[in-house]
């Protein structure tokens, strides 16, 4: 392969090139770097509504250093955020291996949880 060089910026910096308001979902699918984009975020993600990352449950499926779902869970509950689910499950030999795993800021959670338990 040949060398590429790309520009890295934070997620921060990102959110605020782009004018981003509250309220908005953040998408973080990097290959093994999440932590690292969570690490640069935190401003833009203590404003955001939920986190969808593409998590492994185990570190050799993106080398022994990626993050597993364990690691991203605590930084994202760091924030304030709870874990809601898991979206197209990727299995090897019927183990999952690697999910979208949403997360939800705690006041978005706690108003989901009671909009699904209240009845009219």
């Amino acid at each position: 392969y040949d060398p590429l060089t790309v520009q890295v910026t934070t997620l921060d910096t990102l959110a605020k090139q782009m004018n981003l308001v509250d309220e908005v979902l953040v998408k973080i699918d990097t290959e093994g770097s999440d932590l690292e984009v969570i690490q640069g975020g935190t401003e833009t993600l203590r404003r955001a509504t939920a986190v969808m990352v593409e998590s492994v449950f185990y570190p050799n499926a993106l080398g022994p250093n990626a993050p597993t779902f364990e690691d991203i869970f605590g930084a994202l509950r760091d924030l304030g955020y709870v874990y809601r689910g898991s979206l197209r499950v990727g299995c090897h030999r019927g183990t999952p291996m690697l999910a979208d795993v949403l997360f939800l800021r705690q006041p978005a959670a706690e108003l989901l949880a009671t909009r699904l338990t209240t009845h009219d």
